[in-house]
């Protein structure tokens, strides 16, 4: 009898060992938090900026472009303001002022009013800047 029951045992214990393994790994592993901060560094093909808390600096500044000619001629440097004042304003939704410059002269225009969007994946956002200026809408990407 005792032979019995600690083959019973055994089994039971093989049995439950086996159910657990296979229902542990069948467990899918959580995904990761999407990133809703707006801090980081996103790029739009010709610029890339740095945000960090109220402001956004550009980093990069890609050559053979209009912010490119505007560096040029001394009006913006690497390390400079593009946005300031940022402000949360909703969900994954922000206000700033935009830094722009005159598409004739190249030469800084000012600070306009601007409305910052991000999509819900927290990989990219998208900029709509009003006051007449030449490209009102851009799309930035979240390098990390």
């Amino acid at each position: 009898m005792k032979n019995k029951i600690k083959i019973f045992v055994i089994f039971t214990l093989i049995v439950t060992v086996g159910f657990l393994t296979v229902s542990c790994s069948s467990v899918e592993p959580a995904p990761p938090p999407v990133n809703t901060s707006l801090d980081g560094i996103w790029s739009r093909g010709d610029i890339v900026i740095t945000i960090s808390g109220s402001s956004a600096i550009f980093t990069e500044i890609s050559p053979d472009t209009n912010w490119h000619r505007v560096q040029n001629i001394g009006q913006i440097s690497i390390g400079d303001t593009k946005f300031r004042d940022i402000t949360p304003d909703g969900d994954l939704r922000w206000t700033a002022q935009d830094l722009t410059f005159n598409n004739d002269s190249y030469r800084i225009s000012g600070w306009q009013n601007a409305i910052i969007t991000m999509d819900t994946d927290g990989l990219s956002i998208h900029v709509s800047t009003g006051g007449g200026v030449s490209n009102p809408e851009n799309t930035y990407l979240r390098v990390r």
